[in-house]
Formats: C-alpha cells, structure tokens, sequence
C-alpha cells in the first residue's frame, strides 16, 4: 500500500501561525523536531506574538 512519507500544513489566520506536522515512523522519527525547528527558524527572523501556540 502507497503512504504518505511526511505532510507538514502550514497555515496562518488573523494573528496566529498553524503548523501541523504528520509522518510516518520510517520518514521522521519525531514530527515534534520538523514542527519545533520551524517555529525556532521563524522566532529567529521575527518577533512572535505573545499567544504563539503550535497545534
């Protein structure tokens, strides 16, 4: 059976930032890792707002 190997979704509303990040054991042993080192890429280059949440 075909699998998707890894599907992140990034997706924004009035002042908040989504980040979903789903994969399989074999792609990425720990989605957490993908999903934490963009919101640290991101809080590098720009202030985040104060409620930053990643669902």
């Amino acid at each position: 059976m075909a699998a998707c190997g890894i599907n992140i979704t990034v997706w924004g509303y009035v002042d908040q930032l989504n980040i979903s990040v789903i994969a399989d054991d074999a792609a990425l042993a720990d989605p957490h890792e993908a999903s934490d080192a963009m919101v640290q890429r991101r809080s590098a280059k720009y202030v985040l707002p104060r409620n930053n949440r990643v669902i």
